[in-house]
């Protein structure tokens, strides 16, 4: 088994088959793609360099690290960190592996990494699920394995029906006062944007929404970055031709109200962002429209619904289950002198953030 190192956009573009026809084989999230991990590189990766890792039997692909390598500063420190590509934006990371050759590529991959000319202090690998590669073949090759992230999710029965039977009585309560007080006050109409033709305009509308919301709560919007509004609208139309979207609308009258905007993958619905007009909140209108989006997941054949990471309240009111754990795995170079300057940076960051949260504090 060899190892191929990908450091070019280009290179990258000339995988997309091998990569699909290995994921295939996984039970990998949609955010280990190509088409999202393509986006992420497009939009997030210019002060960055590409290390895709490409672990090969002759012209068999056994598996992929899709990393890359930044340099990063606080406080005047620069240092360099070596992460997944997806770490900005995606709620699931890991290697992608054939089954049982988990051990061998890692070792592999690591090995490689520890001869490159970038001098790198630490592997920082940021939501790696627990079922994930990278938690099989723990042992001695990682310095640390720290619990990251909760991820809230529902198990989808074979009807609706008997999904609402098995939800919590108050919400169930709630979805159905709402829903009756919404019909006799408003035309109501649930609309599927992921087609190709509707996906610009949902997005649109998507955006409106998000924005409405978190203003509304007196936060910083994220999508008010026009990067981040590029990024999302690309994967929107890259995962509508893949039959991947899932961007749902609730309009009340013809006027948007609330969206969901989310991903179909392998059997799973993945809750990524959502937004709501706040003027509208009495009608519970997030609530109706994800209640009306897992109907339709269900009429689909999906199996779960997703909400991702994060422990917000909304999502243990739909979910009874014990969330996913997301895991965060830390690496040090292998040489003494590689763990001393790992441990070093490590104590030197912890001193900085403190100094800043101080800073802020006065």
């Amino acid at each position: 088994m060899k190892i191929t190192q990908i450091s070019t956009s280009d290179d990258f573009l000339g995988i997309k088959k091998k990569m699909n026809n290995l994921l295939a084989e996984t039970n990998q999230s949609v955010f280990s793609t190509w088409e999202w991990l393509s986006a992420c590189w497009k939009h997030f990766g210019r002060n960055s360099r590409l290390l895709f890792l490409l672990a090969e039997n002759g012209n068999d692909l056994i598996g992929i690290a899709p990393l890359m390598y930044s340099v990063h500063q606080i406080l005047g420190l620069r240092y360099g960190k070596i992460q997944f590509i997806g770490t900005l934006v995606s709620d699931y990371n890991d290697f992608i592996i054939r089954s049982k050759e988990g051990e061998k590529c890692i070792k592999l991959f690591l090995d490689h990494l520890d001869r490159i000319s970038q001098k790198w202090v630490s592997i920082e690998l940021d939501d790696v699920p627990e079922d994930g590669e990278c938690l099989h073949v723990q042992g001695k090759m990682f310095d640390s394995t720290k619990l990251f992230h909760w991820c809230p999710y529902v198990l989808l029965p074979n009807s609706y029906e008997i999904f609402l039977r098995n939800m919590k009585r108050n919400l169930r309560k709630n979805i159905f006062r709402t829903k009756n007080l919404s019909e006799k006050t408003f035309d109501m109409d649930f609309v599927d944007s992921s087609k190709t033709e509707l996906v610009s305009d949902g997005m649109q509308c998507f955006f409106e929404l998000h924005e409405m919301r978190w203003q509304s709560k007196g936060h910083p919007c994220a999508l008010a970055d026009p990067k981040s509004r590029m990024f999302n609208l690309d994967v929107a139309k890259s995962f509508s031709h893949r039959g991947w979207l899932g961007l749902y609308l609730l309009k009340f009258s013809g006027e948007p109200v609330a969206a969901l905007y989310g991903f179909k993958y392998k059997g799973t619905y993945y809750e990524y962002l959502s937004g709501f007009n706040p003027r509208y909140y009495k009608y519970s209108v997030l609530n109706l429209l994800r209640a009306r989006v897992i109907e339709e997941c269900i009429r689909q054949g999906l199996k779960k619904f997703d909400f991702l990471r994060g422990t917000e309240e909304y999502k243990y009111r739909w979910s009874t289950l014990r969330p996913k754990a997301n895991f965060k795995i830390t690496i040090s170079r292998r040489s003494f002198l590689g763990r001393s300057r790992t441990w070093l940076y490590k104590q030197y960051e912890h001193g900085a953030n403190t100094f800043k949260y101080l800073l802020k504090m006065k």
